[in-house]
């Protein structure tokens, strides 16, 4: 199974994004001030202020870059599978009698998912990397409205890929 050009593009956009994430706070390092946001409240205002120092600064685009080249490695290894039967979790008798067309549209919806989920959560890491930046500049009160939306689309996109595995694996 080969990546189409929209896996591609969903690849290199989370790439920008995550590059962004790292890249914006650093080119405004020397503008910040000593003191900035660390964590943010349900309304996305800051309730803890921490003092600036790269560990503050990127460990969450750190730890979710990390967490993404884990994810691609999943997906790599879910494309280079031979037989897409072996991907199927589910009981013996319906993965046994299901075609290979059926489980190759299962993979192809499972990696379309996964590479989302790594796109809307490298979108939501670097929209909280600006918006904190822009926060500690005093130029932002709170995240704003795109930390939520964000996360809705992102658990919406996690629910379509649960409902549609079960559709696609239970019934025909």
């Amino acid at each position: 199974m080969d990546f189409s050009k929209y896996h591609l593009l969903i690849i290199i956009l989370t790439f920008l994004f995550i590059g962004l994430s790292f890249y914006y706070p650093l080119a405004n390092y020397d503008s910040i001030p000593e003191r900035i946001p660390t964590h943010f409240n349900f309304f996305g205002e800051p309730d803890s202020w921490s003092k600036k120092n790269f560990a503050n600064l990127l460990m969450g685009q750190i730890i979710t870059s990390i967490s993404l080249l884990f994810m691609f490695g999943v997906i790599m290894l879910i494309k280079s599978t031979k037989d897409p039967l072996k991907l199927i979790n589910g009981p013996r008798k319906i993965v046994e009698r299901m075609s290979i067309e059926r489980a190759e549209l299962i993979r192809k919806t499972l990696i379309f998912h996964l590479l989302l989920i790594n796109f809307f959560t490298a979108l939501l890491i670097m929209s909280i990397s600006m918006n904190s930046v822009l926060i500690a500049l005093g130029q932002k009160v709170t995240l704003g409205w795109s930390a939520p939306a964000i996360i809705c689309l992102l658990l919406g996109d996690a629910i379509i890929l649960v409902w549609k595995s079960i559709k696609l694996v239970y019934y025909k």
